[in-house]
């Protein structure tokens, strides 16, 4: 089977996700960003533009803080 003949053949539906353990963290504020919904105002504000959403990828950007539970000796090396 060819990879690349089935490259843009995909079941519909949500394709991106945040996978986390709230074990670890909590989600506290999230959105997307979808221009064309966006005022004026908050398009100057961003110095966005309508299309921005269309044409930057072809899915929309997502965005999320995350709180890191206190207590559970989590390390990460944000270097990398």
């Amino acid at each position: 089977n060819d990879f690349s003949s089935n490259i843009w053949h995909y079941s519909p539906g949500r394709l991106d996700f945040i996978i986390y353990t709230n074990s670890v963290m909590s989600v506290d504020k999230h959105f997307i960003v979808y221009t064309p919904e966006m005022s004026n105002e908050q398009l100057n504000n961003y110095n966005l533009e309508s299309w921005d959403s269309s044409i930057a990828s072809d899915h929309l950007v997502v965005v999320a803080d995350v709180i890191i539970n206190s207590g559970n000796n989590l390390e990460y090396n944000w270097s990398v």
